[in-house]
């Protein structure tokens, strides 16, 4: 669904965090139908730039915790992809 929107020229964003009691108020959804993830769409207003990519090897580790090479547990996850919002959110609450 979201390949398509974005070859009809919409942007699109997957939501997987949300309230489901409210979002199933809100559109009226039974409460037998679990909802497991959201998408936006919608013109964007601008053409986003994608993230920068950081190597696997610094988020990606093998058989055991231990042969991860980065400083922390963070570092790894806020570099790249939706993550990299985090550290935003860190900081604005001055963590």
């Amino acid at each position: 669904m979201m390949i398509m929107a974005h070859s009809l020229g919409l942007g699109s964003c997957w939501i997987g965090a949300f309230d489901e009691k409210r979002i199933k108020e809100i559109l009226k959804i039974p409460e037998t139908v679990e909802i497991v993830g959201l998408i936006t769409l919608g013109y964007p207003d601008e053409n986003a730039t994608a993230p920068p990519r950081i190597d696997l090897n610094k988020v990606v580790h093998w058989e055991s915790w231990e042969n991860v090479k980065r400083k922390n547990l963070i570092d790894g996850f806020v570099k790249s992809g939706p993550f990299s919002l985090i550290k935003k959110f860190l900081k604005f609450f001055g963590y």
